[in-house]
């Protein structure tokens, strides 16, 4: 299970206990707020990966105030509300300003943990996701870097033929000059290859 940071917003105290005792047994980090504007003022301290909120809260900031807080602050936090059946409407309307899903109160802590669950998972896939898009990126890099690399290593071979060739044909040159010259090509690219001399006692 990936670890998630978890601020449960609820004014009604005894449902802010049940899902944060709940979430807490299910061995995530749960912060709680009583209201919205508690919830704003904390993750205006930190950023949490998972904010439940109620969608219906007394005072300037309800659980909509929340959401759009949480998404200015970061598009990677995951904002699930909890609402009564008379505002579904809302919570449905909330989803297209960036709520990640919502559960029905009175509250089934089964659905709680499903819920989150899914949002644990979707994070987790994403991370492997972005993991594996910087592996490929390294491995391009890489395959990249090598394939220069031997590029110019043949560039070097090959001009290093052409000259032992332009050498050994060039006839107003003693033999044993032409052969000379070549073995002194061939041992430079010995010793930048392999880091010994080609030549022989």
């Amino acid at each position: 299970m990936m670890d998630l940071e978890i601020l449960v917003v609820d004014d009604d105290p005894i449902s802010r206990k049940i899902v944060s005792r709940c979430l807490n047994e299910a061995k995530y980090q749960v912060t709680t707020a009583c209201s919205g504007e508690e919830a704003v003022k904390l993750m205006s301290e930190k950023v949490y990966d998972v904010v439940i909120t109620d969608l219906v809260m007394p005072g300037e900031i309800d659980g909509i105030g929340v959401l759009e807080y949480a998404k200015k602050q970061s598009d990677h936090i995951e904002v699930i509300l909890m609402t009564a059946h008379g505002t579904v409407k809302t919570a449905v309307e909330a989803m297209k300003k960036g709520a990640a899903d919502y559960f029905l109160k009175p509250i089934d802590l089964a659905e709680v943990l499903f819920r989150v669950q899914k949002v644990a998972s979707f994070r987790c896939l994403l991370k492997n996701t972005e993991d594996l898009r910087m592996a490929m990126e390294t491995t391009e890099r890489v395959t990249s870097e090598t394939i220069q690399d031997l590029e110019f290593t043949v560039a070097k071979f090959c001009d290093a033929c052409c000259r032992m060739k332009r050498i050994l044909d060039n006839p107003e040159m003693e033999k044993e000059s032409r052969i000379d010259q070549a073995r002194e090509i061939l041992n430079e690219l010995a010793k930048e290859y392999l880091g010994t001399s080609g030549s022989h006692p």
